[in-house]
């Protein structure tokens, strides 16, 4: 397993519906990108953002509860990927006990109480990309990207005439239609 560590938050340009989570590995090398939904993005700025209100939220709370009443200790972990959505699980380290969670909810959980997050080391290798702090974007692998995302992304490539990249994403649609066949 690898452990990796929240970096930002950022969004697609055009898209006021999708946020994406960069989370890096303990050396800052490399980076994967999580999406999530505005609603989740916004829970991170409400608590990353300097100035804005920090009062003690409904999250916050439960965690400071579930410290106080339990010897536990919990992880997040991100052990594949399906279908453009990673398949990630809140485990109790003492019991082993696994909960599946949706990913940006367990990252947000994982920031608020200050949780280890871990990846699988052979999902991450494919997943990964260098991480540049400079960059002003983000590289996202097609197979982290949900059908919906795909099917937006093959119609503006389409109108923007990239031709190229309209095959490829329709490539992608194709091999995972036919997979649930």
């Amino acid at each position: 397993m690898m452990q990796l560590h929240y970096k930002g938050l950022s969004e697609i340009r055009g898209s006021k519906e999708i946020g994406l989570i960069v989370l890096t590995d303990m050396t800052d090398s490399r980076q994967i990108v999580v999406v999530c939904d505005m609603q989740t993005a916004s829970q991170f700025r409400m608590r990353t953002t300097p100035g804005l209100d920090n009062m003690r939220r409904l999250p916050e709370v439960m965690l400071d509860v579930l410290k106080r009443d339990s010897a536990a200790s919990y992880n997040i972990t991100i052990e594949d990927i399906v279908d453009g959505v990673y398949q990630t699980v809140l485990i109790n380290e003492q019991s082993g006990e696994k909960k599946e969670i949706r990913a940006s909810d367990g990252l947000l959980f994982a920031y608020i109480g200050d949780l280890p997050i871990y990846i699988t080391n052979t999902l991450f290798i494919h997943q990964s990309v260098p991480f540049v702090p400079s960059s002003s974007g983000l590289s996202l692998p097609i197979n982290a990207i949900s059908e919906e995302m795909l099917e937006d992304a093959l119609e503006t490539a389409i109108k923007q005439e990239n031709y190229e990249l309209a095959n490829h994403l329709n490539h992608e649609l194709k091999k995972r239609r036919n997979k649930k066949e």
